[in-house]
């Protein structure tokens, strides 16, 4: 690595929207957080995401085509957050024709907790209709990231039959869902007092430096969204309480 490497994030798959602008300076390097900006407005992130990309690159004194790399949390969450960071993602890989590093919202949600040969942590965030999207990872003591349980929406009781060593829980869904688990598993896990509740552009960001991903990435057309499960739209059409719109 001659120069150092920017990268660009973007995490809008919660409440909680982020854009941060990251540097590594040399392989073995610390990475650096120039910029990250948060906003906790779930309706507009479309309209908040273009003006702090703007912010962060006039007061870093950086322009895009300085750019190395972008990165994206493509879910799971809300359904439209989930298409706001892409797309905009998609759109600057399109015109600037650099890499996209593209990682679940879950593990951003996890990277601040991830420390070599701790234990490892478990992402648990809301997904309604008594479901929880839940992920586990682990580092290594070499330093590799490790992903224990894929992304999938479970309930409580499936995740508690699942999840048996202890684990460090994170992310908005224990919160709500803590009086579905029994008091074993609390004991058992490490409960944060002030858990975080949404991952964030800076760690997506330097989760996609420190693990070399920048070397593991692909163009804007192969980034796509990791829904998990269909949208409540979707799901009244398949059961019947939704009708197609008649063809033209």
């Amino acid at each position: 690595m001659n120069q150092p490497l920017l990268v660009l994030a973007s995490e809008t798959s919660s409440p909680m929207g982020s854009i941060a602008l990251l540097r590594k300076s040399r392989p073995n390097a610390s990475t650096e957080i120039l910029f990250h900006k948060q906003w906790l407005k779930e309706r507009s992130h479309s309209e908040m995401i273009t003006l702090k990309t703007i912010e962060s690159l006039n007061e870093c004194g950086v322009s895009l085509e300085q750019l190395s790399g972008l990165a994206v949390g493509v879910g799971p969450g809300s359904f439209t957050g989930v298409r706001v960071a892409i797309n905009f993602i998609r759109s600057l890989g399109y015109s600037l024709n650099i890499p996209i590093t593209s990682l679940s919202s879950l593990l951003a949600l996890a990277g601040p907790y991830l420390h070599p040969g701790e234990a490892p942590v478990l992402s648990m965030v809301n997904a309604y209709k008594n479901l929880l999207y839940v992920a586990a990872y682990q580092r290594t003591k070499e330093g590799k990231v490790q992903t224990l349980l894929e992304p999938q929406a479970l309930t409580a009781t499936v995740i508690e039959s699942k999840i048996n060593k202890p684990h460090l829980v994170v992310g908005d869904g224990w919160p709500v869902f803590a009086n579905q688990f029994s008091p074993a598993f609390s004991q058992r896990n490490q409960i944060l007092s002030e858990p975080t509740l949404y991952p964030l552009a800076k760690d997506l960001g330097a989760l996609s430096l420190d693990m070399g991903c920048l070397a593991q990435t692909s163009d804007w057309s192969q980034v796509r969204p990791l829904y998990i499960r269909a949208s409540e739209a979707e799901e009244k059409l398949k059961v019947g309480l939704l009708k197609p719109l008649p063809e033209l």
